[in-house]
């Protein structure tokens, strides 16, 4: 159901994070990138890369993304160069130590098993590697809450 719905609504996907952020959505995208502190050229997993945005950014900072979404209607619209793999979150086709960090961006409220995601993650990162996961929350104001 998860992946039918990203199917569909991968034409619009762009225009309601910066939408539904306000544009914030690319500023915080690019905080995430930074925090991650890791040596150019580091091989980045986006879990749930959607369009790219987050490939996008990692590459400009210096890192090999490779973008994983299990929605093919994503995955045909990306505007990356990086490599693209169909994949489900809970199940990573990368071997145990094989990549330096993660990203992950608004996918955490749609999967269905944190702690089996949180697993990968930590299988599929190297010793000392970094995971930078960017999520949204209800705001405090009332104003953007409504």
């Amino acid at each position: 159901m998860v992946r039918a719905m990203f199917d569909r609504i991968a034409p619009r996907y762009d225009l309601l994070n910066r939408v539904m952020t306000f544009g914030l959505d690319m500023p915080w995208r690019r905080a995430t990138v930074a925090s991650l502190r890791l040596p150019s050229g580091s091989i980045v997993a986006d879990v749930a890369c959607g369009t790219g945005d987050f490939c996008r950014l990692l590459t400009e900072a210096g890192f090999w993304p490779i973008g994983l979404d299990f929605s093919w209607g994503m995955l045909a619209l990306a505007r990356t160069d990086s490599a693209l793999v169909q994949a489900d979150a809970l199940a990573l086709p990368f071997g145990t130590d094989s990549v330096h960090g993660a990203t992950s961006g608004f996918a955490l409220r749609n999967v269905l098993d944190l702690e089996a995601m949180f697993d990968e993650l930590a299988r599929v990162i190297r010793s000392g590697g970094r995971i930078a996961l960017l999520e949204v929350a209800e705001p405090d104001m009332a104003l953007l809450r409504a």
